[in-house]
């Protein structure tokens, strides 16, 4: 089974995936990435602690994807 790490970037702050997880394919370890950048963001979005959010997704030390997640909120007063 391939071995996938999934580092995190939250606008200037970055977590480094040591641990990392075997997956069954690209297929997987793609899923795994969106629904990881999809928690992520709805916590970090609704607490305002970041704008942007990154999955970089590596395999066998190479760069897989990258999944990117970015907030842009405009308010207009009245």
């Amino acid at each position: 089974m391939p071995y996938y790490h999934f580092h995190i970037h939250e606008d200037d702050r970055y977590y480094e995936d040591e641990a990392g997880r075997d997956l069954a394919d690209g297929d997987a370890a793609r899923e795994e990435a969106v629904e990881t950048v999809a928690a992520l963001a709805k916590d970090a979005f609704v607490a305002g602690s970041a704008e942007i959010l990154t999955v970089d997704v590596i395999e066998g030390g190479k760069p897989y994807l990258r999944i990117s997640v970015s907030l842009d909120v405009s308010m207009e007063r009245q």
